[in-house]
């Protein structure tokens, strides 16, 4: 039952790091992780955010105390390709960030 926030997108060698900031409805969630669902093929990269629930008896969570968990993963640029959008895709929701293209800084002087 994860709810995603915020997604950044952070430029790495040889790639992007995707960081996403989720909620979830109760303490002990666990493992958040983000995981690619579809590649880039259609111009949109599609990830999503994840975590375990809590084990034991649920019925001692307080409903309504939401927690924080982020999941970051790097993405290649083979992967990347053509991709404009990344999506980020949850149990309850999803956002969407445009992809910037790095481009060369040589070519700007002044």
């Amino acid at each position: 039952m994860v709810e995603v926030q915020t997604v950044e997108i952070g430029q790495a060698f040889g790639g992007v790091i995707v960081q996403a900031e989720g909620l979830v409805p109760a303490a002990g969630y666990h493992s958040p992780a983000l995981r690619i669902v579809s590649n880039a093929s259609d111009g949109v990269l599609v990830l999503e955010l994840v975590a375990e629930p809590p084990g034991g008896d649920p019925s001692g969570q307080v409903a309504g105390n939401m927690r924080a968990l982020m999941g970051l993963t790097f993405v290649e640029d083979e992967l990347l390709g053509r991709a404009q959008v990344i999506r980020v895709v949850a149990a309850q929701n999803a956002l969407e960030v445009a992809r910037v293209p790095v481009e060369d800084d040589e070519s700007e002087e002044g």
